[in-house]
């Protein structure tokens, strides 16, 4: 602005009037329009993505609560699911059976020790 009234321009100031023309030429450049192009519609594609992925989270997160009020309330469970958790429990019932009777058994074990290694009742 001073230049074109007749002010003379110190060198400072004269390079950055050749910084600002080389910036706006490079803003101006085709090429780089079609690369912000480029990014802006890589953002949106980002967006809907986004919005796509919460979309399928809150239905999940619906479906998973859904499935837990049913069992709390007593409703219908997959016959698969029902399958699989009665044999998981009648394994854990045969584990505890057998748990149970060795339990038993160690203390019968340990009565008739104690018994046989008891001091006698008279003496010191």
């Amino acid at each position: 602005m001073l230049r074109n009234r007749g002010y003379a321009l110190d060198g400072a100031e004269e390079e950055l009037r050749r910084k600002l023309a080389a910036l706006e030429k490079n803003v101006c450049e085709p090429g780089f329009e079609g690369r912000s192009e480029e990014v802006w519609a890589r953002l949106v594609g980002l967006r809907e993505r986004a919005r796509w992925l919460e979309q399928e989270g809150e239905k999940m997160g619906a479906a998973a609560r859904s499935v837990a009020a049913g069992v709390e309330n007593g409703s219908v469970i997959d016959e698969e699911v029902l399958r699989k958790t009665k044999k998981i429990l009648s394994d854990y019932d045969a584990q505890l059976a057998y748990l149970r009777k060795e339990l038993e058994e160690v203390q019968r074990e340990f009565r008739e020790w104690e018994a046989a290694n008891a001091p006698p009742a008279g003496g010191k």
